[in-house]
């Protein structure tokens, strides 16, 4: 009865010129029917949550199983490797336990190549799984640095040597950086100008000042000069540019691409004095701070450098500290994040690969940023080349714009959810009830939100798609150096000491760099672009529908 009433309110809402109202009804309809096929599907198969469960866990299970923890019964739920590696959310308040699970399944696999070294020395060794893990919390990337140290501290000279080279780190503080080089083009398939946009894009919607349209067009046009010369961030570069004609000239003779030359030809006529000076304090902001400096490395110099640029596993720390500012450390983040996604659809798909991002609510807070929409289109496409996007979040369902939200609920394999309330709901029509409550759906309903509202730490719900949600409890997690009697400190140390140090450099050796680079450029005024290796490029990437496509090529290939 229901259904005929669904249906002549959806002919009378198109009948009265409300379209939109017709196809909220038919999704609805849908989603329903999709609930009612899964709900039928658990009754037929058992008749107890207990039933449903096991069953559920069998379906699951298969060959290289992760294990996501037990159920009320003691029953260890394992999911095949190929469905646990896919995109996901892990949902929960501050604590639940959202990232001791996310540890215990990035740690299983690694674990188990460590181990199997150890009983073969002469073996193949690879990590066989890739991860990308960028953290704005710290939390995360704290403990599994200590966990990979631990297990270095645990293998024998084989598998140290398999973590030595297959960890990356980027990171930044007081003693020691990463480099980095955004600026300069290492996508065969997108164009400078693309690559400009994107970065600009990030800044000023991660910037806490204002850009106005002027400034905003400027800073898009600094970055793509950047791209094209293969030059660092410098704010003494920026300053002489702006500010001194004849240097000005000087660089532009050696800038190849016309659109550049031309805005910059023209600098003094269609740029107010005024939005130059606001330009460049921004320039000068988002430089002052010294581990932020030194992370500009001059491209040319990285080539030099012998460090490690890529890497099967690589550990990002974005953390708001007394080191990163937070907006800076979003740029930094959304940056890394959109390299990552842009890189994906040429990835060797025989080695599956879990790209990471913590804290996902703010990064997907501006539904309208470009950074946004690749990476909702990656998890539309990248389970192509084997590759699952894992979001962490809390308070997601409130804070996410809705078609954001429902994008990433429809293309995620299985999520998990902590201790919440709102989340929760996400869970409810998955849930398997007891088959002689004769409560009402709505008091069941408030029964359940108010359990999850105070769930336990390591108690959540496991909801794999066209399956029940599972009640379980996370694998525990020991301190990582336990086992072996060693302290934290002396992790760490070992951590920065045997891994972190095939990536970074002293932040003084990095300064110094840079003071050569700019008294070379800026004082002297040799703007000399610097040399790069000349690679075939596939048509360009320009605009976000060319990037839509790309993804979807590679989708198809």
């Amino acid at each position: 009865m229901a259904g005929i009433l669904k249906s002549l309110f959806s002919s009378a809402a198109v009948a009265v010129g409300r379209t939109d109202l017709a196809l909220k009804i038919g999704k609805d309809t849908a989603y329903s029917r999709a609930l009612r096929n899964e709900r039928a599907g658990m009754v037929g198969e058992s008749a107890t949550p207990a039933a449903a469960y096991t069953a559920a866990a069998r379906r699951m299970d298969g060959p290289q199983p992760m294990t996501f923890g037990t159920l009320p019964s003691g029953d260890k739920v394992s999911v095949r490797r190929e469905l646990g590696l896919m995109s996901a959310l892990i949902l929960g308040a501050t604590g639940a336990g959202k990232s001791r699970l996310l540890i215990a399944l990035l740690l299983e696999p690694l674990r188990k190549v460590i181990d199997d070294l150890r009983l073969d020395t002469h073996r193949h060794a690879d990590v066989g799984v890739e991860l990308e893990l960028i953290d704005p919390k710290f939390e995360t990337f704290d403990l599994f640095r200590k966990y990979v140290a631990a297990l270095w501290l645990d293998a024998n000279d084989a598998g140290r040597e398999l973590l030595e080279r297959s960890v990356r780190v980027i990171d930044w503080s007081h003693d020691r950086v990463t480099p980095l080089t955004p600026f300069d083009n290492h996508f065969t398939e997108i164009s400078n100008a693309y690559l400009a946009h994107l970065r600009a894009d990030v800044t000023t919607r991660t910037s806490p000042q204002t850009y106005t349209d002027a400034m905003r067009q400027l800073l898009y046009m600094f970055d793509w000069l950047l791209i094209e010369l293969r030059y660092p961030l410098s704010y003494r570069f920026a300053v002489r540019f702006m500010h001194d004609a004849g240097f000005r000239k000087g660089v532009l003779t050696r800038v190849a691409e016309p659109e550049v030359r031309y805005y910059f030809e023209n600098f003094d006529l269609t740029v107010p004095r005024q939005t130059r000076d606001g330009f460049l304090r921004r320039v000068q902001y988002g430089t002052s701070f010294p581990e932020l400096r030194a992370s500009y490395i001059p491209p040319e110099a990285m080539d030099k450098l012998g460090l490690m640029k890529e890497a099967p596993i690589t550990l990002v720390n974005t953390a708001c500290t007394t080191t990163l500012p937070q907006a800076l450390g979003y740029e930094r983040a959304a940056w890394r994040a959109t390299d990552v996604l842009c890189a994906a659809p040429r990835r060797d798909p025989r080695r599956p690969k879990s790209f990471v991002l913590e804290e996902a609510v703010r990064f997907l807070e501006d539904a309208n940023a470009d950074h946004v929409e690749t990476l909702l289109t990656g998890l539309r496409t990248l389970r192509s080349v084997n590759m699952g996007i894992v979001l962490t979040a809390q308070d997601f369902s409130n804070a996410v714009p809705a078609n954001v939200a429902r994008t990433v609920l429809l293309n995620t394999t299985w999520i998990a959810g902590f201790r919440a309330r709102e989340d929760a709901q996400i869970f409810w029509p998955h849930v398997v009830g007891v088959p002689d409550d004769r409560r009402t759906e709505s008091a069941k309903r408030d029964a359940y939100l108010r359990e999850m509202a105070g769930l336990a730490r390591q108690r959540y719900l496991l909801l794999v798609k066209g399956n029940p949600a599972l009640p379980l409890r996370a694998p525990d997690v020991p301190k990582p150096g336990a086992a072996l009697g060693v302290s934290e400190d002396e992790l760490l140390d070992v951590f920065n000491r045997q891994i972190a140090a095939k990536s970074m450099l002293p932040t003084g050796t990095a300064m110094k760099l840079i003071a050569e680079w700019e008294a070379l450029v800026v004082e002297q005024g040799e703007a000399t672009p610097s040399e790069k290796k000349s690679a075939s490029r596939k048509p360009s990437i320009t605009n976000l529908a060319d990037l839509k496509r790309y993804f979807t090529t590679a989708e198809g290939e």
